[in-house]
């Protein structure tokens, strides 16, 4: 699961700009994790299930992933309607910084007047999928599931391998 972090929190007026960074890729059974993270662990804090539905992407989403504009709809509870995220240009974060974006659409409200994250702050957890789309279903591929699962282990060699290789190397933070 694609995850961003938005520190303010989504905005329905079109002409704010959100800060989101894209944080590590989730497992799915993350999305209905609610409860306290201690403090001094990684992502520390009170956890809701803030939103749920679905999002549907506009084109091609792993060539607008690539090429740093994904535009999208929403369905969910809290949000919904089109929305961008944008790229922003590489500096030396951690993190890659992406900008959360309404469109303007019939559900994009001026945050003068309402403002979801203040509006809308509890869980969703108790309620209910928003209804599948008939668009998404039209997409939807049905497949067998694979015979077996194998998780992504470290293992332990002697050295790195070389940088000649087809590798990809990526820095663990969280231990």
């Amino acid at each position: 699961m694609k995850s961003w972090a938005v520190p303010k929190g989504p905005s329905l007026d079109p002409a704010d700009k959100r800060m989101a960074v894209h944080v590590e890729d989730h497992p799915l059974a993350y999305n209905t994790f609610e409860g306290q993270i201690p403090e001094k662990q990684y992502g520390a804090g009170k956890v809701i299930v803030w939103d749920k539905g679905f999002w549907e992407p506009n084109g091609n989403p792993s060539k607008a992933y690539r090429a740093g504009k994904l535009k999208f709809r929403l369905r969910g509870h809290k949000l919904t309607g089109a929305w961008t995220l944008v790229r922003m240009r590489a500096r030396q974060e951690m993190r890659e910084a992406w900008l959360l974006i309404k469109e303007r659409d019939a559900k994009a409200r001026p945050a003068s007047e309402y403002r979801v994250v203040d509006e809308m702050p509890e869980s969703v957890a108790g309620l209910k999928q928003p209804t599948t789309p008939a668009s998404v279903l039209a997409r939807a591929v049905k497949r067998a599931p694979p015979a077996t699962l194998s998780p992504e282990l470290a293992t332990l060699v002697d050295r790195p391998p070389s940088a000649t290789g087809n590798w990809a190397f990526e820095i663990k933070f969280d231990g």
